[in-house]
């Protein structure tokens, strides 16, 4: 229910993933993923790596949120805004 800005800065990573991840983190316990509280709309803006765009790096990967059956969606991600630094992601069930 509030704006915030979130950023982070290092001598970089190395590993078998090109590129990094922004997006909802999965609360998991020894039981499984948490359920999702109602955020409503989640905006994410001038995410970008180094300076670019995450819109303009490949691959891209969108990833949605399932409950453990993969048969209720809980959380959907969007796609990238016309500045390709800004998506959204939007709950859906718990």
């Amino acid at each position: 229910t509030h704006s915030f800005s979130k950023s982070k800065t290092s001598a970089g990573y190395s590993s078998f993933v090109a590129n990094p991840w922004v997006g909802d983190v999965v609360w998991r316990t020894k039981s499984g993923a948490q359920g999702v509280p109602d955020f409503g709309k989640i905006h994410f803006r001038t995410a970008t790596l180094n300076g670019t765009p995450f819109g303009s790096l490949t691959p891209q990967v969108r990833f949605n949120r399932y409950n453990s059956s993969k048969t209720t969606l809980q959380i959907q991600t969007g796609g990238y805004g016309p500045s390709m630094q800004a998506f959204g992601t939007t709950f859906k069930h718990s």
